[in-house]
């Protein structure tokens, strides 16, 4: 499908302006809300844990392990 010979103008007009006027912008996003709920809707919003089991990883060796320590250690 071919532009029409209006997209044709605009894209020219868009070429030939100054690079500040062809940019878009990006708009900051809004600082997240910090929300405070009475203890009863705290609880129906609530969400049970996963099982201990389901967060385990039996895979990793002790040495990594150690390794991941001393990094969570540092910071």
């Amino acid at each position: 499908m071919s532009p029409t010979e209006g997209e044709l103008k605009n894209l020219e007009a868009a070429m030939e302006a100054p690079y500040t006027e062809a940019m878009s912008t990006l708009h900051e996003p809004q600082e997240p809300e910090v929300r405070a709920y009475p203890p009863e809707e705290a609880l129906r919003r609530s969400r049970p844990l996963p099982r201990r089991e389901d967060l385990v990883v039996d895979e990793v060796p002790a040495d990594e392990w150690a390794a991941f320590q001393e990094a969570l250690a540092e910071t």
